[in-house]
């Protein structure tokens, strides 16, 4: 039974040519799949390009991003990342830091030119998936660009968000009730 179901993981999909398909390691190939589905479903891309793109952000190495930060370099990663539910543990920081240092150069470049920090600011937020995205980008591109940190942005890093639940909501104490109390409008 395993090995039935081993034949079945390793069989290429119709979608993608067979060379293409060849380059991904077996271990990766679920979560290139998984990848590549996500950028098919974006639209623009065909099924082999977004093949080609998910496999180059799994050999992608990290810390070479984090030290040159150009476009090419991180595009796979920054443009093209699964939404954070999707990411495997471990690798959602190393993805906002790319997003930050991408937008580095152009917020520099723009605070330089005599626009505000604000302005930079907002164009994180527009680029990130989500909020909580957003603030950790915030903080890796203000720490980047050399700039101090608002006291909102200085607080810890943002944890799981199941690791701090909503405060439960205080039950409002009712009285004994009668059928006189209710009252039909």
């Amino acid at each position: 039974m395993t090995s039935m179901m081993d034949k079945l993981q390793d069989r290429k999909p119709k979608a993608f040519r067979d060379d293409l398909w060849n380059d991904v390691h077996p271990d990766d190939r679920p979560e290139v799949l998984s990848r590549a589905s996500y950028l098919v479903m974006r639209g623009g891309i065909t099924s082999n390009m977004a093949l080609v793109l998910a496999r180059d952000g799994m050999d992608l190495d990290i810390r070479e991003a984090e030290r040159h930060a150009s476009w090419a370099t991180i595009h796979p990663i920054s443009l093209y990342w699964p939404p954070p539910v999707r990411t495997p543990a471990g690798r959602i920081k190393p993805a906002i830091i790319a997003l930050a240092a991408v937008t580095e150069e152009l917020a520099s470049a723009e605070l330089e030119a005599g626009g505000q920090r604000e302005i930079a600011v907002e164009q994180l937020e527009r680029l990130a998936p989500n909020e909580k995205v957003a603030k950790v980008a915030i903080r890796e591109f203000l720490k980047m660009a050399g700039l101090p940190l608002i006291e909102a942005e200085a607080t810890g890093e943002p944890g799981d968000p199941w690791d701090n639940p909503e405060p439960p909501i205080e039950a409002i104490p009712f009285g004994p009730m009668s059928d006189d109390d209710v009252q039909l409008t």
